[in-house]
Order: C-alpha cells, then sequence, then structure tokens
C-alpha cells in the first residue's frame, strides 16, 4: 500500500514540475517569441542555397512574415491580459458591492429603535455608501494605476 502512495506522490510531483516549467514558458513567452523568431531567420539564411545574396530576399520575407505572426501573437496575449484583468475587476467590483450592503443590512437591522440620533447617522451611513457605490461602479484599471501613483 505504500508502494501505491509513494507512486500517487511522484506522479503528482511530477504534474507539479510540469506545471511550474509551463509557468516559466509562459511567464516569459515574449522571450521564447524573439528567440525562435531570431533562429529561424538565421535558419533560412543558412538553409537557402546560393551564393552572391540570394539568400537575402528569401531571408528578409521570413523577417517579415515572422514579424507579423509575432505581432498578432503578442496582441492576442496583451488581449487576453487585458480581458482577464477587467474580469478580476469586476469579480471585485461585485465582493465589494456585496460587502457594502452585507453591512449596511446589519446596521438597518441595529437601527430598529430609531432614535433620531440614529436616523441621523444612518442617513450619513447611507449617504456614504452612496459614494462608495458610485466609486465601485466607475473603478477600472486606469483609476487604480492613477491612484496608486499619487501614493508614491
Amino acid at each position: 500500500m505504500a508502494l501505491v502512495g509513494s507512486r500517487y506522490l511522484e506522479y503528482i510531483n511530477a504534474r507539479e514540475l510540469k506545471s511550474d516549467d509551463m509557468r516559466r514558458v509562459v511567464n516569459h513567452v515574449e522571450l521564447w517569441l524573439t528567440a525562435l523568431g531570431f533562429l529561424l531567420i538565421l535558419g533560412v539564411r543558412v538553409v537557402v542555397p546560393g551564393d552572391g545574396g540570394v539568400h537575402w530576399p528569401v531571408t528578409a520575407r521570413t523577417a517579415i512574415a515572422f514579424g507579423i505572426v509575432h505581432g498578432l501573437i503578442f496582441w492576442a496575449i496583451r488581449a487576453r491580459q487585458r480581458r482577464v484583468r477587467r474580469e478580476a475587476l469586476e469579480h471585485g467590483r461585485q465582493y465589494l458591492s456585496q460587502e457594502i450592503h452585507r453591512h449596511l443590512r446589519a446596521l438597518l437591522a441595529l437601527a430598529a429603535d430609531e432614535t433620531p440620533e440614529m436616523r441621523i447617522r444612518l442617513a450619513g451611513v447611507l449617504d456614504s455608501v452612496a459614494i462608495l457605490e458610485g466609486v465601485l461602479d466607475t473603478l477600472t484599471e486606469e483609476r487604480l494605476t492613477v491612484w496608486s501613483h499619487s501614493r508614491l
């Protein structure tokens, strides 16, 4: 039985190593693609036979084609990153909004005795919640960037 458990742990560790390797590749995809393009362009120059500069037009076309593909891949990666950031911001907005409303409901439950002083405080709380919801509704990555730079 211990042997089965150790094999399972080896399997899990191997999966984690593969995951770590894949994460390293993905984290540096721009560098890997640039290196691949450089090697491809140099490889075309070596593979294409000819003397007297025949290989330069082929090398130039290869470089242009790879540049276009390279740009499209980078565009797709950046578009995905923007989408993921927007989704994360939206999830954060929803979470904060739910938390605000949860706390507001708790305050309203406490305000059941409704003294005049409590009504004034509750009105202030409701105004603050309205302001917070306005901030949450307009929260964007750009606003977060401006805010983080203004704190420095």
